[in-house]
């Protein structure tokens, strides 16, 4: 949270009243302060805006009057968030003490120069925009990344791109940003993308190949790279045929006797796979509980869409996964092809969409797209698994998940409703398709599995429609 200082001058004034009179005017103090609080109903309690150590600057930027907000960043004793203190109210491109003192940079001599080569003086960590830009959710952007650039001299030119993120309450997007042109007298301009001689701060401490004393050449790595390849055997990789991300090719067969059974098939599986050309990795086995959401009306069951809450080891994933159609030429029974995102959460996240709030991360801002007019999303049903997996990996970079799970449903109460049910999955992995298609073929003719098409989500919803004691609308 934002707060001003209690620092007061000679006057009795606060500090913070004084330089806003006396840099912007006196008419411009309740408008200051109602900027300050409409930034505070985007920055997360947790947030440190920390740019050298614990000292931050945030840069308004509006129609008519910009100006940056400058201050320190404590953490409150109770151990509840952080509390950004404002000691002062800036013009953008006027330093920062802190940094100056930091530099060991007099202030009274800091000239143009002094702030090209620093350019931390004058950073901001922060960008506010009033009007909010059209294409975001949120005002308040953190800049994560620049560009810089040195001349033939080495000296850094007066112009950088700083990569800027959205961030809410709920914390920083990642999968959105902005490029913004900024210089070093403050001001700045949205960009598409920076110029191709601006890189980043590590590519220009890295020395050129030909500086070391014998001069030489790429080419020369290459073709004895090439050369001992071939000498050793080694099996080069090449990518063909890979489903374009973010989408999934998979197969599920179910299977309907009993645990001994199961473990009896599995063991067949394995020595067969042993006995082919492929290298077969396994696995622990690992205890998944996945809590299912929807709304009152089960607006995603009935758009093919499924969102879930996946708590393993400490961590918390949310996943939205939508099939997309099978081409005729690749259709084959049960075979099915899904969309899918996933991001982890924090646990305040957590809890805010187990208690049906609205959460701010990637996978469910997407649920608004993949089935619009999807109302509040609340629990549905849990799925408790017992998953041993195993990558199998043959030429190239053929890679297969096969998946064996022992699967308990729950209703969102807790009281199960299902015996545990068995199945196996693949799950291609950047395999070419004439792979997945050779191990669906062993799995069919020789073990006698049959593919089936029900995801666990829709699986859970079937066994809901017996044991529900109110009616699910489909």
């Amino acid at each position: 949270m934002l707060v001003n200082s209690l620092e007061r001058d000679n006057n009795d004034e606060y500090h913070v009243i004084n330089r806003i009179c006396e840099r912007l005017g006196p008419e411009k103090v309740a408008w200051v302060f109602s900027l300050i609080a409409e930034i505070n109903c985007y920055l997360p309690n947790d947030w440190r805006l920390t740019k050298s150590r614990n000292n931050f600057k945030v840069q308004v930027i509006t129609p008519k009057t910009d100006l940056a907000l400058v201050g320190n960043s404590y953490k409150a004793k109770t151990g509840e968030g952080i509390i950004n203190v404002i000691y002062t109210i800036l013009h953008v491109g006027s330093y920062d003490m802190n940094e100056a003192k930091r530099l060991k940079i007099k202030p009274k001599l800091i000239c143009e120069e002094d702030k090209i080569k620093n350019p931390e003086l004058i950073q901001p960590n922060l960008y506010f925009f009033q009007p909010c830009p059209e294409d975001s959710f949120s005002p308040l952007f953190a800049r994560q990344y620049e560009r810089i650039k040195y001349d033939q001299d080495r000296q850094l030119v007066d112009t950088q791109y700083h990569r800027i993120h959205p961030l809410t309450k709920a914390g920083l997007d990642l999968e959105h940003y902005k490029w913004v042109k900024w210089k070093i007298d403050g001001t700045l301009e949205f960009v598409d993308y920076p110029e191709d001689d601006y890189r980043g701060k590590d590519y220009w401490v890295i020395p050129f190949l030909t500086t070391k004393k014998k001069e030489e050449k790429v080419e020369d790595y290459i073709k004895e790279y090439e050369k001992m390849m071939k000498e050793y055997g080694a099996e080069k990789y090449e990518l063909s045929d890979m489903l374009p991300v973010p989408y999934e090719r998979e197969l599920k067969f179910k299977f309907d006797d009993n645990q001994n059974d199961f473990d009896k098939l599995l063991s067949d599986i394995n020595k067969w796979l042993s006995s082919e050309k492929v290298e077969v990795i396994w696995n622990d086995v690992k205890e998944q509980e996945d809590v299912y959401f929807d709304d009152t009306n089960l607006k995603l069951f009935k758009e093919g869409v499924s969102f879930r809450l996946r708590k393993q080891k400490g961590n918390a994933r949310i996943t939205v996964k939508k099939r997309v159609p099978v081409e005729e030429k690749d259709f084959r029974p049960g075979l099915y092809y899904r969309l899918e995102e996933e991001n982890i959460i924090t646990k305040k996240q957590e809890n805010a969409l187990l208690e049906g709030k609205r959460i701010n991360p990637f996978p469910y801002r997407l649920v608004a797209y993949l089935a619009p007019g999807c109302r509040d999303l609340n629990k549905v049903i849990i799925i408790n698994n017992k998953r041993t997996l195993a990558v199998i990996k043959g030429k190239g970079l053929n890679k297969i998940e096969l998946c064996h799970d022992i699967v308990t449903y729950r209703k969102p109460t807790g009281e199960v409703i299902s015996e545990p049910e068995f199945e196996i999955e693949l799950e291609s992995k950047g395999s070419r398709a004439e792979f997945m298609d050779y191990l669906v073929e062993k799995l069919c003719n020789k073990f006698k599995l049959t593919p089936v098409s029900e995801t666990k989500y829709e699986r859970g919803i079937s066994l809901m429609q017996v044991h529900s004691d109110k009616k699910l609308y489909i």
